[in-house]
């Protein structure tokens, strides 16, 4: 399109309008040479643009400077250039060639935008969603419906570039008013002749027809129809958009993100929906051009002013090019969609019980029921509860379980309000009725891209049954997706999800009692200090974190109890909301789904749950990423030695635990057994390579960033972290393992933080202060065996995890009591 509107494409054009006048005036008659038209054809493309200018600059007409210009190169020529014309002969013409051959690119660009969608609406064609009327959720309707909604508006816009392309019509060979007779002059009154030539320069430039009245130009009305057509392009792009952006915000469909974008410069953990933002910026600024071009038609004076002019050489050329890039756009986000058909059935699932109630009421009505809107209303505030509002909570167990929806519906006088899940006694809520988000209260907001619903205070009162949407990867992430139902799609994964949510309502959910070691019929990969790494086949393996607990690299006896779910739920919440940050390896914590995929640990559920993860398989890489945004542990030892860390030097006049601004990235050796080893970052580029070693600190870096800014204002600080990488069978750079975890990171609470001195941590700092007064006692020698250790202990360091978890996703872990 660029190439299209440029300027040595528009004087190309006016050449060509000039050889096509000169060599239809010739074959009617007129004595022009041979000559004249040989040097003329040589040079339609060589326009010397810097000369031209240089005839503007003395004869202050761009028309007649080019008419100069091309006199000079084909001086045989010069008498008969533009002979019987006006300067809007090659303007106007020139302008309606132009926007001819936008509209039909512009047609292909539809086409492929709908093609895109087609592939997406074919694909999901029968899975279930929620749709929104006012923007709250109403009936079912399904993703492929949904797509082709945005399908049908590309299409009529397809058709009004259809129909303004069969209408279109040349200005042809006119005159200076519109009269043609300069032309009756030239062809001594023979108006035969003139008519003839009209349509031949028409048919010459490839047009059938021609308008059959103009003044000096064309009507003006034509630019304003063709830019209508753009502003509706802009509309249904718009709409698209927009749908993208409001989808985005709750989860549910994502547009595509590169491996290396950035989602913002500030948040890193921030998945922004910029190019659907791109195309509604756009697109209000074709629209508003529009208007412009209809102020343009309104104010022709007469035959002719020329107040047109400059306004049309801004307003088409851009109009076309920023439609242009819309459609650029929208094909790019169509092709590249994330449907996350977790978040997607999950959000079904909460809204289930409402969307009944219409069926229901059709029932009763047929049972001789009052259908009176005012009835409805009523059983409709029943149904939700007391200063519940019109939308419950999503990521919450049901308001009304699902399986006994029907039967509750039609009690009367003894129903619970819905802020109370009905479900067993031990899984109640711990709040009244009414007591959810009346009063004004707002649910938190959300960043795009985290999917879960994660609460602040008043979330924690929320009740006590449901699973954190973390635990499930929505959609096909970047190393391909582990399907919730086994491969089935629509209705029959609708009806997998509905089985799996009765049978947690049936089982509960609460988390197990304290795991020591797993035991699974899979092939077990390797057992580390804490989990154990099972085969599920050649691209998928099973992390089962257990409660055991090392220190000072010797394993206790004693379980931590939660710890392990602490870990992989943590890991999973972090997985999901710095996905954008960069690719990772997770593909689902919800027992549910790990049970179906791998049908033999069926029986094994309760074991899974809460600490199992299943992931992608990489191969790993072989340094460990530290970034240190606090100095403490064992750089502050080294520090205080010798000024160095990882024997680098660092500025003078720190103290222990001072902030290091920027953060420092620190790469250690993985040691199997026994301590890692911090490595300086040109021994981490001499080993891997100078491009690979500074994509692993950029992602670290922007991992913990992203965490810091978020854990910070819950009271947290990331003093440092490691993050361990691996490459997939695509080449691809994931994060791996656990991430931003107490075991993987050190918590300091913030309001207890004090520059200068060793910091209070949320881990297992129990443990080790109760195991460091053993040792200075002399009562351990820091070896195998372990001492015992007691309840209290155990419970101290129990309790530090489980306030870790609480404080950065604002929910309570649900542990056994």
């Amino acid at each position: 399109m660029q190439a299209l509107w440029g300027e040595r494409r528009r004087i190309g054009l006016w050449r060509r309008l000039w050889l096509a006048l000169m060599e239809a005036e010739r074959e009617l008659g007129l004595a022009i040479p041979d000559r004249a038209l040989t040097e003329l054809r040589a040079h339609l493309d060589d326009a010397d643009l810097e000369r031209a200018a240089e005839h503007e600059k003395r004869v202050r007409h761009d028309v007649m400077a080019h008419i100069h210009h091309l006199g000079d190169q084909a001086p045989a020529a010069r008498p008969f250039l533009h002979l019987g014309a006006t300067s809007a002969y090659v303007t106007d013409n020139a302008d309606l060639i132009l926007m001819r051959e936008g509209l039909q690119l512009l047609l292909g660009r539809i086409a492929a935008v709908v093609v895109a969608l087609a592939k997406l609406a074919r694909r999901y064609r029968d899975l279930p969603c929620l749709a929104y009327t006012h923007f709250q959720p109403a009936q079912l309707t399904t993703v492929g419906k949904r797509v082709t909604l945005w399908m049908q508006e590309f299409l009529l816009d397809a058709e009004e570039l259809l129909h303004r392309l069969e209408t279109f019509q040349f200005r042809g060979v006119k005159g200076t008013t519109g009269t043609q007779a300069s032309f009756l002059e030239l062809f001594e009154g023979a108006d035969e002749k003139v008519r003839e030539l009209d349509a031949r320069v028409a048919r010459k430039m490839g047009f059938t027809k021609v308008f059959p009245v103009t003044g000096q130009t064309y009507t003006r009305k034509l630019d304003a129809q063709v830019l209508g057509a753009l502003s509706g392009i802009a509309a249904s792009s718009a709409k698209f958009a927009t749908d993208v952006r409001l989808l985005q915000h709750e989860g549910e469909m994502l547009e595509p993100f590169e491996s290396e974008q950035v989602g913002s410069s500030a948040m890193a953990y921030k998945r922004n929906p910029m190019r659907a933002e791109r195309i509604t910026s756009l697109a209000r600024f074709v629209i508003e051009l529009e208007g412009n071009a209809w102020h343009t038609a309104a104010a022709q004076w007469l035959e002719r002013t020329l107040d047109d002019s400059a306004n049309r050489r801004l307003v088409l050329p851009e109009a076309f090019l920023a439609s242009d890039a819309i459609l650029v756009l929208a094909t790019n986000v169509a092709a590249g969609l994330e449907v996350r058909e977790a978040v997607i059935a999950r959000h079904v699932a909460a809204q289930m019980p409402f969307l009944a109630t219409e069926r229901l009421l059709m029932r009763g009505v047929k049972a001789g029921g009052d259908r009176d809107p005012r009835a409805r209303h009523q059983r409709r505030r029943g149904a939700r509860g007391a200063g519940g509002g019109d939308r419950p909570p999503r990521g919450r167990p049901d308001a009304v379980p699902r399986d006994r929806a029907a039967a509750d519906a039609g009690r009367e006088g003894r129903r619970r309000p819905a802020a109370a899940a009905r479900s067993h006694s031990d899984a109640q809520p711990r709040r009244g009725a009414g007591r959810g988000r009346a009063g004004g209260r707002e649910r938190p907001a959300r960043a795009v891209g985290a999917r879960s619903r994660v609460q602040g205070a008043q979330g924690r009162r929320a009740a006590r049954g449901a699973r954190p949407g973390w635990l499930r990867r929505p959609g096909a992430g970047p190393g391909g997706r582990v399907s919730a139902t086994g491969g089935r799609t629509g209705a029959a994964a609708h009806r997998s999800r509905r089985a799996a949510g009765r049978r947690r309502h049936r089982r509960g959910h609460r988390m197990t009692v304290p795991l020591v070691a797993s035991q699974f019929s899979l092939p077990l990969v390797r057992r580390g200090k804490v989990r154990e790494v099972y085969e599920v086949d050649r691209d998928t393996l099973l992390l089962v974190a257990s409660d055991r607990v090392s220190a000072f690299d010797v394993v206790m006896r004693e379980p931590v109890a939660h710890k392990g779910a602490v870990l992989t739920q943590l890991s999973a919440f972090w997985f999901q909301r710095l996905a954008s940050v960069i690719p990772n390896h997770f593909l689902s914590a919800d027992a549910d789904e790990i049970a179906e995929r791998v049908p033999g640990l069926e029986p094994l559920r309760t074991a899974l749950t809460g600490r199992a993860m299943l992931v992608r398989r990489t191969t790993p890489v072989p340094f460990e990423c530290v970034v240190r945004g606090y100095i403490t542990g064992s750089a502050w030892a080294e520090y205080r030695e010798s000024g160095t860390l990882a024997g680098e030097p660092l500025p003078t006049g720190l103290v222990e635990s001072a902030r290091l601004d920027p953060p420092i990235f620190s790469p250690a050796t993985k040691a199997e057994q026994g301590h890692d080893e911090n490595v300086t970052f040109g021994h981490l580029v001499k080993t891997l390579g100078s491009a690979a070693a500074e994509r692993l600190r950029q992602a670290s870096l922007a991992l913990y960033e992203g965490g810091r800014g978020y854990a910070g204002p819950r009271g947290i600080i990331i003093a440092d972290t490691k993050f361990e990488f691996g490459t997939a069978a695509d080449g691809r750079l994931l994060v791996i393992d656990e991430i931003l975890t107490p075991d993987s990171s050190r918590f300091w609470p913030a309001d207890r933080y004090q520059l200068g001195k060793s910091q209070p941590s949320f881990d297992k700092q129990p443990l080790r202060d109760y195991l460091a007064g053993l040792k200075q006692q002399g009562k351990w020698n820091g070896n195998a065996p372990p001492p015992p250790l007691p309840a209290e202990v155990v419970q101290a360091t129990s309790e530090r995890y489980l306030e870790a978890f609480r404080l950065i996703t604002g929910q309570d872990l649900e542990v056994a009591r």
